[in-house]
């Protein structure tokens, strides 16, 4: 499991339950630090982590760090900023390089990287082609916008993944579950967590 965008470990050490290994990527150094932190309360769980960001090149990126809002929300696109930054030089490199060099097969990927999205799919255009792996994303205004300069999703996806939408149900003005949906659209209309499946999957109690 790739957690690219792991924040404090929320998300990885619960995913720690689930699968074998936790690969998780968090570039923002403050943040690391509690991830770091985090694993280290929780020995039973097999997390890694990786003070590097996910992208579709080697380089170092200008990262916007949150200066007072919720550190969660640091990204490495502009549009998707907070609005008080600080700017930091950070390295990326793509998750394709990671994994045939050191982490092998991959079932499921969960990218939350605050509009940079796209760029972490093309960066792993190998590992989704040999290990098809099912995609746990969150789409923002500025993923739709980058999505439609790169021809949708469909372009950066292989052949053969079905989209799916969480919806969120409610009942009586209260949340009562989350329903799974699929999506016809090469860039969904509206923002949200999507889950990208590969149609050798069995078929999701929709």
């Amino acid at each position: 499991m790739l957690d690219v965008g792991a924040n404090v470990g929320a998300h990885s050490l619960f995913f720690a339950k689930l699968f074998e290994r936790v690969v998780a990527f968090e570039p923002n150094p403050d943040v690391f630090g509690r991830l770091e932190r985090n694993i280290t309360l929780n020995p039973q769980t097999l997390v890694e982590p990786h003070c590097i960001g996910l992208s579709d090149h080697d380089a170092e990126l200008v990262f916007y760090k949150p200066a007072y809002e919720n550190q969660g929300t640091g990204t490495f696109d502009r549009e998707s900023a907070p609005v008080h930054y600080d700017l930091l030089k950070l390295p990326v490199t793509t998750g394709d390089s990671l994994v045939y060099d050191d982490i092998g097969r991959v079932d499921a990927i969960k990218v939350d990287v605050q509009g940079f999205e796209p760029q972490v799919l093309a960066g792993l255009c190998r590992t989704l082609c040999t290990s098809r792996p099912i995609v746990w994303i969150e789409i923002s205004s500025s993923t739709r916008e980058e999505l439609s300069r790169r021809g949708g999703l469909s372009m950066l996806l292989p052949s053969g993944y079905r989209i799916f939408r969480f919806n969120h149900d409610y009942r009586y003005f209260m949340f009562h579950r989350i329903k799974i949906e699929p999506v016809a659209l090469d860039i969904p209309e509206d923002e949200g967590d999507f889950l990208l499946i590969p149609e050798e999957w069995p078929n999701l109690p929709i």
